[in-house]
């Protein structure tokens, strides 16, 4: 059985991992900037006719979900 002190370390430990990830896919998968989001949409909208590159609209949801899904905010 898993202690609960084990737990805590656990829900301590899995932020730092989705981060750890998300940061090496940004730096070697991705290897370009990712923009945040919303401005990056209102720019969009108002000066490319609402095309969102692929780029950033991949990378954006890619980074986003190993956050999320680690725990990260």
């Amino acid at each position: 059985m898993v202690s609960t002190e084990m737990h805590n370390y656990i829900y301590f430990a899995l932020p730092l991992v989705g981060i750890l990830l998300t940061v090496l896919v940004v730096k070697y998968v991705i290897r370009n900037e990712v923009r945040p989001g919303i401005p990056n949409v209102l720019y969009s909208i108002s000066k490319r006719k609402g095309i969102i590159s692929n780029h950033n609209l991949f990378s954006s949801v890619l980074a986003s979900s190993l956050t999320v899904g680690f725990g990260g905010s």
